[in-house]
C-alpha cells in the first residue's frame, strides 16, 4: 500500500479519485478510507490472493490506488503489472509502489500483453463496471498463462442493497459460474461476508500479533443463502489449494456509530419535516388550482353577461323614449285642452261642481 505520507499527501484530491457519485466511491482510496468496513473488504481479497503470488508473473486488471498491486508484489511476487483506465489515478499512485510494480494506463478488456503473459491474474470488483463482463473475461483469458489463475470478484446481484451509480453489470453468483465455466476448465467459487466479532488480546498486544496465534470461534451467526461477493478462482489445470482468510480493519467504535445513528436520524427527521412542508404546499396549490379554475370558469361566462347587459340597456332606453314620446304627447293634448274656448266656457260649470262635491 503507499505510504502513510504519500496517503497524506493525496488527502485533498483523495475524493476525486474515488470519485464518490451518490454517496457511493466508484474505487476503494486506502488514505481517505482508512478503519472503514470497505478496507477489510478490498485488502481480504488481495491479501487472500497473495498466497498464489510467489514467484509468479501477475496482472491487477483495474488496479485503481495499486495498493493491491503493492501486496501482490510484497507477497513475492517476480513482477508486478497493475493496470486501470483511470489515467489521473495511475499517475497519483505509481511513484508510491515497490520497485517491482509496474502501472499502466489500459483498458482490460483490450489488454496490450501478449498471449500467457501472466501466471496469476487478480481482477477484484471491476466487471460489474463494463456494459459486457464477458469482454473483460475473454481478455484475461488471452493473456493467462497456460495452467496460471484467475482470481476473480464480483458483488452478488442477488444480495446488493440499493443500486452503485458506477455499476453498468452485475451479475449473480450463478451468472458468474457460467461465465467462467465457458472459458476454463476448473472453476472454484468462494464467498465473502462481513461479521460482527469481538476480539480478546492481551494488554498492550497488536491484533496482527494476536491473530497469528487467535482461536476464531462462531458464536452460532446464521448463514445466509447469499453472500455480498463472490470470489472465484478459476484455471485451465487443477487448483491448488487455498487457505481461507478473515480481514479486519479498525476496532468498532459505538461511540462513533452511535454519532453516526444521531446524525442520520437527525438528517432523516429533517427530511420527514421538508416532506411534510411540501405535501401541505401541495395541498395549498392544489386549492388554489381549484379557485383559479372556478374564476376561470367565471370569467368564460363574462362576455355573454355583458352582451345580455348591452342588450337590457338598449331595451330599456328604446322603452324610455316610447314613454317619454307618450308623455309628451299626453301634455301637448293638455296644453290644447286646456286653452280651447269650451274649457274657458266650462269653468264655471266645473267650480260648482268642485263646490257641490266639497
Amino acid at each position: 500500500m503507499p505510504s502513510d505520507a504519500a496517503a497524506d499527501d493525496l488527502q485533498v484530491t483523495s475524493a476525486e479519485l474515488a470519485n464518490v457519485r451518490d454517496g457511493s466511491p466508484e474505487r476503494f482510496v486506502p488514505g481517505m478510507m482508512r478503519g472503514q468496513l470497505i478496507e477489510a473488504d478490498h485488502l481480504a481479497r488481495y491479501h487472500w490472493a497473495s498466497q498464489f503470488a510467489s514467484g509468479k508473473r501477475v496482472l491487477d486488471a483495474g488496479c485503481g490506488a495499486a495498493y493491491g498491486s503493492t501486496l501482490l508484489a510484497e507477497a513475492g511476487a517476480d513482477h508486478v503489472v497493475g493496470v486501470d483506465l483511470a489515467v489521473s489515478v495511475v499517475e497519483a499512485f505509481a511513484s508510491g509502489t515497490p520497485p517491482n510494480v509496474e502501472l499502466e494506463v489500459g483498458d482490460v478488456r483490450a489488454l496490450r500483453h501478449d498471449d500467457g503473459a501472466f501466471d496469476l491474474i487478480a481482477c477484484f470488483e471491476v466487471i460489474e463496471h463494463v456494459e459486457d463482463p464477458r469482454a473483460v473475461l475473454d481478455s484475461l483469458h488471452r493473456v493467462l498463462a497456460p495452467g496460471g489463475v484467475l482470481v476473480v470478484s464480483t458483488p452478488d446481484r442477488d444480495a446488493t442493497v440499493g443500486r452503485n451509480p458506477h455499476h453498468l453489470r452485475e451479475l449473480t453468483r450463478d451468472e458468474l459460474a457460467a461465465a467462467l465455466s465457458e472459458r476454463f476448465a476448473h472453476v472454484r467459487l468462494l464467498r465473502q461476508d462481513s461479521y460482527l466479532g469481538s476480539a480478546i488480546l492481551p494488554e498492550g498486544a497488536s491484533l496482527d500479533a494476536a491473530l497469528d496465534t487467535a482461536t476464531v470461534r462462531s458464536a452460532g451467526s446464521v448463514e445466509l443463502d447469499v453472500s455480498s461477493y463472490v470470489i472465484a478462482a478459476v484455471s485451465d489445470a487443477p487448483l491448488p489449494d487455498s487457505t481461507p482468510l478473515l480481514g479486519m480493519t479498525s476496532r468498532l467504535d459505538f461511540r462513533t456509530m452511535q454519532q453516526t445513528l444521531d446524525a442520520y436520524f437527525a438528517v432523516a427527521h429533517a427530511k420527514d419535516q421538508f416532506v411534510h412542508e411540501l405535501q401541505e404546499r401541495v395541498g395549498d396549490r392544489a386549492q388554489l388550482q381549484e379557485q383559479l379554475l372556478a374564476a376561470e370558469n367565471k370569467l368564460v361566462t363574462l362576455p355573454e353577461l355583458a352582451q345580455r347587459l348591452a342588450e337590457l340597456s338598449e331595451t330599456s332606453a328604446e322603452e324610455i323614449r316610447v314613454l317619454t314620446e307618450r308623455v309628451n304627447r299626453a301634455a301637448r293634448v293638455l296644453r290644447d285642452v286646456q286653452s280651447s274656448p269650451s274649457w274657458k266656457i266650462t269653468k264655471p260649470l266645473r267650480s260648482l261642481k268642485h263646490l257641490l262635491g266639497a
